[in-house]
């Protein structure tokens, strides 16, 4: 089990990490009660594994400022754009029932990005919408079941 801390040492924000991890919370309890944060502003890591959700919870796009998503182990089934005005850096969606036609189209405004973890889902080919991640540094597609990689995965190296 994997265990996240906010850095106590940083004194320009209240919170900086919103744990929510663990509680077996639905889309519909997490988007009325726990995402209504009075200062989404000063979250940047949000922890939602282990929860029951099916989709990204509406309310995540009130968190600007949020640069790591863990949103595993929830038995996720679609992975929509929610992400368009966020800075994220870091998107861990393991152990989740993603497929390829459950991920969103395309990547493009994900433009900070330099980690994602799409390991242990039901992907049978190769994302391509990796390649709009111009900052990828560090891909997990593991556990997946990809017969196959692009020739073009060489474009990949920045």
């Amino acid at each position: 089990m994997e265990n996240y801390t906010s850095d106590s040492s940083d004194s320009d924000s209240t919170l900086r990490t919103l744990d929510l991890s663990y509680l077996v919370l639905d889309n519909e309890v997490l988007d009325k009660q726990f995402l209504n944060t009075k200062s989404p502003e000063q979250v940047d890591t949000l922890l939602l594994s282990q929860n029951l959700l099916t989709t990204i919870p509406a309310n995540i796009n009130r968190f600007i400022n949020l640069n790591f998503l863990d949103i595993s182990n929830c038995g996720l089934t679609s992975l929509s754009d929610f992400w368009t005005d966020c800075p994220l850096t870091c998107l861990i969606a393991k152990h989740n029932n993603l497929t390829n036609d459950g991920l969103a189209k395309d990547f493009e405004n994900l433009v900070n990005l330099r980690e994602l973890n799409l390991s242990g889902n039901r992907l049978t080919e190769f994302p391509n919408q990796i390649f709009d991640l111009s900052g990828l540094k560090y891909l997990y597609l593991g556990g997946n079941h990809i017969s196959e990689i692009t020739k073009d995965i060489w474009k990949l190296q920045g």
